[in-house]
């Protein structure tokens, strides 16, 4: 097994998929599902690989598990094809790894060369994974805040902003003041 399988395999199995080995075209592919998502993963040495050989996996995967995914009733809208290289990418290969990504025909796809360790399968898979940090945002002083970003105004009339005064009020403070 290639090293972007076994960087697939750990992401994919620690995020809750059941990940099974399989072969497809003659070559080793992980097969992957949980309750919304499934599909392959195939692996290659470098970007070239992915085009050469990607029509007749494709092709060998639908042609096996069409009838499941017949009966996996709204599952099949989450397939993926999932296509890894080990070597970066030139910058034609990653213009046409980029196209293959936005070909939905047959099954969504994820293409991405350059996975070389698991933090890199992490990025490529990020679509096939739960969200890996929540944002908590903590308290803020609004008046606070805006006291510090309108240093440019005079303290009274950013201080009758920030009360119940009208903004007739407002208004005939910052006319007063000089200018």
């Amino acid at each position: 097994m290639t090293d972007p399988l076994i960087y697939a395999r750990d992401v994919l199995s620690r995020a809750g998929y059941t990940v099974e080995q399989d072969r497809l075209a003659g070559q080793v592919v992980l097969l992957f599902e949980d309750a919304t998502y499934l599909g392959f993963v195939a692996a290659y040495p470098e970007a070239e690989s992915i085009h050469q050989n990607r029509a007749v996996v494709e092709h060998e995967f639908l042609a096996r598990y069409t009838p499941d995914l017949r009966a996996a009733g709204d599952k099949p809208w989450n397939t993926y094809f999932v296509w890894l290289a080990h070597a970066e990418p030139n910058r034609e290969d990653a213009a046409r790894l980029a196209a293959l990504e936005e070909d939905l025909a047959g099954a969504r796809k994820i293409a991405a060369a350059g996975v070389q360790s698991v933090e890199d399968a992490e990025v490529a898979l990020a679509d096939l994974l739960p969200l890996q940090a929540r944002t908590e945002l903590g308290s803020v002083d609004i008046p606070a805040e805006i006291r510090l970003r309108t240093t440019e105004l005079d303290s009274s009339a950013v201080d009758a902003f920030l009360t119940e005064s009208t903004p007739e009020y407002v208004a005939h403070i910052l006319q007063t003041l000089p200018s």
